[in-house]
């Protein structure tokens, strides 16, 4: 398996539902959530596409293992089914991709 980013440290939550009738099993709805520790120089990646935002429902990160009970510090970012908060100072990623 191939990642796009590198990841310091990682904790996350994975949903989905196969609601295809095919005959290979796969997500046709998803909720991918995490919370990463990454690499100054990556940090830019992922929000590139995204537009900032001050209005965000947060109270998704909670269901993250080891998330930050306080959110201070992160800005916020969304397009589509994605929001990403970043805490620049603690080089930390609050990540949802979502399609249900």
């Amino acid at each position: 398996m191939n990642f796009r980013r590198t990841y310091e440290e990682l904790e996350f939550a994975i949903s989905f539902n196969d609601g295809g009738s095919g005959r290979v099993p796969g997500p046709t709805e998803w909720d991918i959530r995490l919370l990463a520790k990454v690499p100054v120089e990556e940090i830019a990646d992922w929000t590139a596409g995204l537009e900032a935002t001050m209005e965000v429902d947060t109270s998704w990160v909670s269901r993250i293992p080891k998330a930050p009970p306080k959110l201070e510090g992160f800005g916020w970012a969304t397009a589509g089914g994605r929001i990403v908060g970043i805490d620049r100072k603690q080089r930390v990623v609050a990540y949802r991709n979502i399609s249900l």
